[in-house]
């Protein structure tokens, strides 16, 4: 996840259940479909930073999630 813009602090699996620790990425990052990876975007960076960093970090690592067969949800 690394090179995806977060970096990992702690990640823990289980039978059914992950759980991870990451620092919050800068604003304006998205997951490119086209690349398959992700991308600092200019035009989201500003509607970004109202959000705060914690809501930006877990849909970040929704939206990569997507890109895998893992099912991501936020508890």
């Amino acid at each position: 996840m690394d090179e995806n813009g977060l970096r990992l602090k702690m990640y823990k699996r289980y039978v059914d259940d992950i759980n991870v620790i990451v620092n919050a990425p800068r604003a304006g990052l998205k997951v490119s479909d086209s690349e398959d990876r992700v991308l600092h975007d200019e035009n989201i960076f500003e509607q970004e930073l109202a959000v705060r960093a914690d809501k930006r970090c877990m849909n970040l690592v929704q939206k990569i999630g997507k890109h895998s067969p893992v099912h991501l949800d936020r508890s």
